[in-house]
Protein backbone atom coordinates (compact mmCIF):
# COMPACT_ATOMS: atom_id res chain seq x y z
CA UNK A 1 0.00 0.00 0.00
CA UNK A 2 1.78 2.94 -0.74
CA UNK A 3 0.15 5.83 1.72
CA UNK A 4 1.53 8.95 0.51
CA UNK A 5 -0.83 8.17 -2.79
CA UNK A 6 -3.89 7.04 -0.55
CA UNK A 7 -3.11 10.03 1.21
CA UNK A 8 -3.23 12.50 -1.67
CA UNK A 9 -6.14 10.93 -3.52
CA UNK A 10 -7.96 11.64 0.22
CA UNK A 11 -7.19 15.26 -0.11
CA UNK A 12 -8.85 15.37 -3.66
CA UNK A 13 -11.72 14.00 -2.64
CA UNK A 14 -12.03 15.80 0.73
CA UNK A 15 -11.31 19.19 -1.13
CA UNK A 16 -14.04 18.70 -3.92
CA UNK A 17 -16.42 18.13 -1.07
CA UNK A 18 -15.92 20.72 1.21
CA UNK A 19 -15.53 23.52 -1.40
CA UNK A 20 -18.26 22.47 -4.43
CA UNK A 21 -20.45 22.64 -1.12
CA UNK A 22 -19.82 25.78 -0.55
CA UNK A 23 -19.74 27.16 -4.36
CA UNK A 24 -23.18 24.95 -4.85
CA UNK A 25 -24.88 27.68 -2.86
CA UNK A 26 -23.34 30.28 -4.40
CA UNK A 27 -24.78 29.11 -8.31
CA UNK A 28 -22.02 26.65 -8.85
CA UNK A 29 -19.54 29.14 -9.56
CA UNK A 30 -17.08 26.96 -8.67
CA UNK A 31 -17.29 24.86 -11.07
CA UNK A 32 -18.93 27.21 -14.00
CA UNK A 33 -15.96 29.11 -13.70
CA UNK A 34 -12.90 27.60 -15.71
CA UNK A 35 -11.09 30.67 -14.76
CA UNK A 36 -11.40 30.31 -11.48
CA UNK A 37 -8.01 29.70 -9.86
CA UNK A 38 -8.43 27.05 -7.10
CA UNK A 39 -10.58 25.03 -9.60
CA UNK A 40 -7.72 25.18 -12.00
CA UNK A 41 -5.42 23.79 -9.28
CA UNK A 42 -7.80 21.13 -8.21
CA UNK A 43 -7.99 20.15 -11.79
CA UNK A 44 -4.09 19.95 -11.84
CA UNK A 45 -3.95 17.50 -8.88
CA UNK A 46 -6.25 14.88 -10.22
CA UNK A 47 -3.91 15.14 -13.32
CA UNK A 48 -0.89 14.64 -11.60
CA UNK A 49 -2.58 11.74 -9.90
CA UNK A 50 -4.11 9.64 -12.56
CA UNK A 51 -1.20 10.13 -14.36
CA UNK A 52 1.63 9.21 -11.70
CA UNK A 53 0.10 7.66 -8.42
CA UNK A 54 -2.19 5.64 -10.28
CA UNK A 55 -1.21 4.81 -13.67
CA UNK A 56 -1.18 1.23 -12.77
CA UNK A 57 -4.47 0.93 -11.57
CA UNK A 58 -7.27 -0.70 -14.33
CA UNK A 59 -9.24 1.88 -14.72
CA UNK A 60 -7.16 4.94 -15.14
CA UNK A 61 -8.20 4.99 -18.36
CA UNK A 62 -11.41 5.01 -18.19
CA UNK A 63 -10.89 7.82 -15.28
CA UNK A 64 -8.96 9.52 -17.30
CA UNK A 65 -11.85 10.09 -19.95
CA UNK A 66 -14.43 10.81 -17.95
CA UNK A 67 -12.12 13.41 -16.12
CA UNK A 68 -11.93 15.35 -19.29
CA UNK A 69 -15.63 15.06 -20.64
CA UNK A 70 -16.57 16.52 -17.25
CA UNK A 71 -18.75 19.58 -18.01
CA UNK A 72 -20.98 20.14 -15.04
CA UNK A 73 -21.63 19.89 -11.44
CA UNK A 74 -23.38 16.61 -12.21
CA UNK A 75 -20.62 14.85 -14.15
CA UNK A 76 -18.12 15.99 -11.61
CA UNK A 77 -20.22 14.63 -8.54
CA UNK A 78 -20.31 11.24 -10.45
CA UNK A 79 -16.36 11.32 -10.94
CA UNK A 80 -15.49 11.75 -7.56
CA UNK A 81 -18.27 9.23 -6.19
CA UNK A 82 -15.85 7.03 -8.73
CA UNK A 83 -12.95 7.68 -7.05
CA UNK A 84 -13.89 7.19 -3.31
CA UNK A 85 -14.43 3.94 -4.96
CA UNK A 86 -11.00 3.47 -5.93
CA UNK A 87 -10.02 4.97 -2.64
CA UNK A 88 -11.92 2.25 -0.49
CA UNK A 89 -10.64 -0.30 -3.06
CA UNK A 90 -7.08 1.11 -2.88
CA UNK A 91 -5.35 -2.09 -1.21
CA UNK A 92 -6.74 -4.12 -3.17
CA UNK A 93 -5.88 -3.23 -6.57
CA UNK A 94 -2.93 -0.34 -6.49
CA UNK A 95 0.14 -1.47 -6.49
CA UNK A 96 -0.08 -4.20 -9.14
CA UNK A 97 3.54 -5.65 -9.21
CA UNK A 98 3.27 -5.90 -5.41
CA UNK A 99 -0.02 -7.56 -5.14
CA UNK A 100 0.33 -10.04 -7.67
CA UNK A 101 3.46 -11.11 -6.30
CA UNK A 102 2.31 -11.67 -2.70
CA UNK A 103 -1.52 -13.20 -4.15
CA UNK A 104 1.00 -15.84 -6.25
CA UNK A 105 2.77 -16.88 -3.23
CA UNK A 106 -0.76 -17.31 -1.05
CA UNK A 107 -2.21 -19.12 -4.19
CA UNK A 108 0.95 -21.44 -4.30
CA UNK A 109 0.67 -22.18 -0.93
CA UNK A 110 -2.85 -23.25 -1.57
CA UNK A 111 -2.06 -25.63 -4.30
CA UNK A 112 -2.09 -28.54 -1.67
CA UNK A 113 -5.02 -27.50 0.35
CA UNK A 114 -8.12 -29.26 -0.83
CA UNK A 115 -11.37 -27.89 -1.15
CA UNK A 116 -10.69 -24.05 -1.59
CA UNK A 117 -11.19 -23.01 -5.15
CA UNK A 118 -14.92 -21.14 -5.76
CA UNK A 119 -15.97 -18.99 -8.14
CA UNK A 120 -16.68 -15.19 -7.84
CA UNK A 121 -19.77 -13.73 -9.66
CA UNK A 122 -19.20 -10.39 -10.49
CA UNK A 123 -22.31 -8.59 -11.46
CA UNK A 124 -25.36 -6.03 -11.24
CA UNK A 125 -27.66 -6.33 -8.89
CA UNK A 126 -29.86 -4.90 -11.34
CA UNK A 127 -29.32 -8.53 -12.92
CA UNK A 128 -29.70 -10.92 -10.61
CA UNK A 129 -32.36 -13.21 -12.35
CA UNK A 130 -29.94 -13.97 -14.89
CA UNK A 131 -27.63 -14.09 -12.21
CA UNK A 132 -29.84 -16.60 -10.10
CA UNK A 133 -30.03 -18.74 -13.44
CA UNK A 134 -26.62 -19.14 -14.12
CA UNK A 135 -26.09 -20.00 -10.67
CA UNK A 136 -28.47 -22.74 -10.85
CA UNK A 137 -26.58 -23.89 -13.74
CA UNK A 138 -23.14 -24.08 -12.00
CA UNK A 139 -25.23 -25.97 -8.89
CA UNK A 140 -26.67 -28.61 -11.73
CA UNK A 141 -22.72 -29.00 -12.71
CA UNK A 142 -21.60 -29.83 -9.31
CA UNK A 143 -20.75 -26.40 -8.07
CA UNK A 144 -22.52 -25.96 -5.18
CA UNK A 145 -22.42 -24.96 -1.60
CA UNK A 146 -21.54 -21.51 -0.42
CA UNK A 147 -17.72 -22.79 0.20
CA UNK A 148 -17.88 -22.99 -3.87
CA UNK A 149 -19.61 -20.21 -4.50
CA UNK A 150 -19.97 -16.47 -4.18
CA UNK A 151 -22.58 -14.48 -5.34
CA UNK A 152 -23.35 -11.01 -3.46
CA UNK A 153 -27.26 -11.01 -4.39
CA UNK A 154 -28.36 -14.57 -3.49
CA UNK A 155 -28.80 -14.84 0.52
CA UNK A 156 -27.44 -18.30 0.38
CA UNK A 157 -24.31 -17.23 -1.05
CA UNK A 158 -23.70 -13.92 -0.41
CA UNK A 159 -22.07 -11.81 2.92
CA UNK A 160 -22.86 -13.57 5.78
CA UNK A 161 -24.72 -11.55 8.25
CA UNK A 162 -23.01 -9.64 11.11
CA UNK A 163 -19.87 -9.59 8.45
CA UNK A 164 -18.01 -6.48 7.28
CA UNK A 165 -18.78 -6.17 3.48
CA UNK A 166 -15.72 -4.63 3.01
CA UNK A 167 -13.65 -6.63 4.74
CA UNK A 168 -14.81 -9.87 3.49
CA UNK A 169 -14.74 -9.20 -0.15
CA UNK A 170 -11.10 -8.09 0.42
CA UNK A 171 -10.47 -11.81 1.78
CA UNK A 172 -12.99 -13.28 -0.65
CA UNK A 173 -11.42 -12.12 -3.79
CA UNK A 174 -7.80 -12.69 -2.19
CA UNK A 175 -8.53 -16.50 -2.46
CA UNK A 176 -8.07 -18.94 -5.26
CA UNK A 177 -10.69 -17.75 -6.70
CA UNK A 178 -12.36 -18.45 -10.64
CA UNK A 179 -13.82 -14.43 -11.35
CA UNK A 180 -16.51 -14.62 -13.49
CA UNK A 181 -18.11 -11.30 -14.72
CA UNK A 182 -21.55 -11.70 -15.99
CA UNK A 183 -21.15 -8.45 -18.44
CA UNK A 184 -23.95 -6.03 -19.29
CA UNK A 185 -24.63 -2.19 -19.46
CA UNK A 186 -25.55 -2.06 -15.81
CA UNK A 187 -22.17 -3.90 -15.02
CA UNK A 188 -20.37 -1.06 -17.00
CA UNK A 189 -22.07 1.42 -14.69
CA UNK A 190 -21.35 0.02 -11.13
CA UNK A 191 -18.64 1.39 -9.63
CA UNK A 192 -18.77 -1.71 -7.12
CA UNK A 193 -18.79 -3.98 -10.60
CA UNK A 194 -15.61 -1.62 -11.73
CA UNK A 195 -13.20 -2.11 -8.87
CA UNK A 196 -14.19 -6.22 -8.40
CA UNK A 197 -12.89 -6.51 -12.18
CA UNK A 198 -9.67 -4.47 -11.60
CA UNK A 199 -8.73 -6.10 -7.94
CA UNK A 200 -9.77 -9.64 -9.82
CA UNK A 201 -7.43 -8.19 -12.57
CA UNK A 202 -4.31 -9.17 -10.68
CA UNK A 203 -5.53 -11.25 -7.65
CA UNK A 204 -7.58 -14.17 -9.48
CA UNK A 205 -5.88 -17.47 -11.07
CA UNK A 206 -8.76 -17.88 -13.99
CA UNK A 207 -11.21 -15.30 -15.29
CA UNK A 208 -14.75 -15.52 -17.77
CA UNK A 209 -16.45 -13.25 -18.87
CA UNK A 210 -19.81 -14.27 -19.83
CA UNK A 211 -22.11 -11.74 -21.75
CA UNK A 212 -25.93 -11.06 -20.97
CA UNK A 213 -28.16 -11.54 -24.41
CA UNK A 214 -28.73 -7.85 -25.10
CA UNK A 215 -24.54 -7.02 -24.49
CA UNK A 216 -22.32 -7.31 -27.59
CA UNK A 217 -18.89 -7.67 -27.47
CA UNK A 218 -17.40 -4.45 -29.01
CA UNK A 219 -18.82 -3.06 -25.68
CA UNK A 220 -16.41 -4.96 -23.74
CA UNK A 221 -14.01 -2.31 -21.72
CA UNK A 222 -11.51 -2.28 -18.61
CA UNK A 223 -9.59 -4.97 -17.35
CA UNK A 224 -11.40 -7.23 -19.14
CA UNK A 225 -9.20 -8.60 -22.26
CA UNK A 226 -11.34 -7.91 -24.82
CA UNK A 227 -9.25 -9.84 -27.34
CA UNK A 228 -10.25 -13.58 -25.94
CA UNK A 229 -12.99 -15.68 -26.67
CA UNK A 230 -15.54 -15.12 -24.31
CA UNK A 231 -19.59 -16.02 -25.08
CA UNK A 232 -23.00 -15.12 -23.97
CA UNK A 233 -25.22 -16.63 -21.63
CA UNK A 234 -27.23 -17.53 -24.11
CA UNK A 235 -24.08 -19.62 -26.72
CA UNK A 236 -24.67 -23.70 -26.30
CA UNK A 237 -21.37 -25.08 -27.94
CA UNK A 238 -19.70 -22.41 -25.29
CA UNK A 239 -21.73 -23.10 -22.63
CA UNK A 240 -21.24 -26.89 -22.95
CA UNK A 241 -16.67 -26.38 -23.27
CA UNK A 242 -17.29 -24.34 -19.90
CA UNK A 243 -19.28 -27.13 -17.79
CA UNK A 244 -15.98 -29.14 -18.83
CA UNK A 245 -13.91 -26.69 -17.81
CA UNK A 246 -15.08 -26.77 -14.37
CA UNK A 247 -15.62 -30.64 -14.32
CA UNK A 248 -11.94 -30.32 -15.03
CA UNK A 249 -11.14 -27.36 -12.66
CA UNK A 250 -12.88 -27.94 -9.90
CA UNK A 251 -12.29 -32.27 -9.75
CA UNK A 252 -15.92 -33.32 -10.34
CA UNK A 253 -17.13 -35.98 -11.59
CA UNK A 254 -18.70 -36.41 -15.19
CA UNK A 255 -22.76 -35.66 -15.65
CA UNK A 256 -25.26 -38.13 -17.40
CA UNK A 257 -25.40 -36.42 -21.07
CA UNK A 258 -29.19 -36.92 -20.72
CA UNK A 259 -29.57 -34.71 -17.33
CA UNK A 260 -27.41 -32.27 -18.84
CA UNK A 261 -29.39 -31.88 -21.64
CA UNK A 262 -32.34 -31.16 -20.02
CA UNK A 263 -30.66 -28.93 -17.70
CA UNK A 264 -28.93 -26.99 -20.59
CA UNK A 265 -32.34 -27.11 -21.96
CA UNK A 266 -33.85 -25.37 -18.67
CA UNK A 267 -31.12 -22.75 -18.55
CA UNK A 268 -31.77 -21.53 -22.01
CA UNK A 269 -35.73 -21.49 -21.14
CA UNK A 270 -35.33 -19.18 -18.29
CA UNK A 271 -32.11 -16.96 -20.03
CA UNK A 272 -34.51 -16.29 -22.99
CA UNK A 273 -37.81 -15.93 -20.78
CA UNK A 274 -35.90 -13.03 -18.35
CA UNK A 275 -34.55 -11.58 -22.00
CA UNK A 276 -37.74 -11.33 -23.34
CA UNK A 277 -39.84 -9.74 -20.85
CA UNK A 278 -36.84 -7.00 -20.78
CA UNK A 279 -36.82 -8.18 -17.03
CA UNK A 280 -33.02 -6.53 -16.46
CA UNK A 281 -33.31 -3.03 -15.56
CA UNK A 282 -31.45 -0.68 -17.08
CA UNK A 283 -30.21 2.73 -15.05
Amino acid sequence: MNDQIKSSLWDIINEYEIKSKSYKVSHFLWIKDYNDLEFDKWRKKVKVLLFTGLKTHPLTSEMLQKFVSCMSIEGYDRFVAELKGIYEELDLALDTTLLANRVNILLDDRKSVSGKKSVFISHSDLDKEYVKAFVELLECIGVVGNEKIFCSSLAEYGIPTGESIYAFLKEKINEDIHFIAILSDNYYKSVACMNEMGAAWVTSKKQTALLMPEFNFEKIDGAIDASKMWFKLTDEPRINTFKKSLLEEFGLNEIDENKWSRDKKNFFAKINEISSRGNNIVL
